[in-house]
């Protein structure tokens, strides 16, 4: 984070301290450049570590007669991202085809660079998946995602409200 601009950095920092559901929001508000901007400082402080806000998560449910299609959609971006970043890109290809996805250019953001880009190959050979494969696609995607939340909620992030008092005491 030493270089680049520094109202991207400071952006970032402010939506890193909000709560996913309110950071999100404010992507999406963004323009293509600036989230061009912002989201390599997002990216390089969640891969530090640097701790955001601590909110419980949203627990995810389905309603009775709800299609697998119609919870997913309901998803946010970095819920999705974390168990499609474990997927091939076929896979994240079929799952973006399902439906037009209210989080499909956000979660794309958010994974890996090598990923990205051969989904987007892939994209061009894949048909959208037929109504049963789609439910199951779906219906796994939803499974990954509660087990995501199950494992936040089992194993919180240690408490490291100390450790920025720490890093401004020190000096080389």
């Amino acid at each position: 984070m030493a270089d680049g601009d520094p109202r991207a950095r400071r952006a970032a920092l402010a939506i890193h301290a909000l709560n996913a559901e309110d950071g999100h929001r404010v992507l999406a508000m963004l323009d293509a450049r600036q989230r061009e901007r912002v989201l390599p400082v997002l990216k390089e402080l969640r891969a530090l570590g640097i701790p955001g806000p601590s909110t419980p998560p949203t627990t995810i449910k389905r309603k009775e007669n709800q299609a697998p299609v119609d919870a997913v959609a309901l998803l946010d971006a970095a819920t999705v991202a974390q168990p499609l970043a474990k997927c091939s890109a076929r896979t994240v290809a079929a799952i973006l085809h399902v439906a037009q996805w209210p989080w499909a250019d956000d979660a794309c953001a958010l994974l890996p660079a090598q990923l990205r880009l051969s989904a987007r190959s892939q994209a061009q050979q894949v048909a959208k998946p037929a109504p049963e494969f789609a439910n199951a696609l779906c219906s796994a995607l939803l499974d990954a995602a509660r087990l995501r939340r199950a494992a936040a909620v089992a194993m919180p992030a240690p408490d490291r409200s100390g450790l920025l008092a720490r890093m401004v005491r020190w000096r080389p």
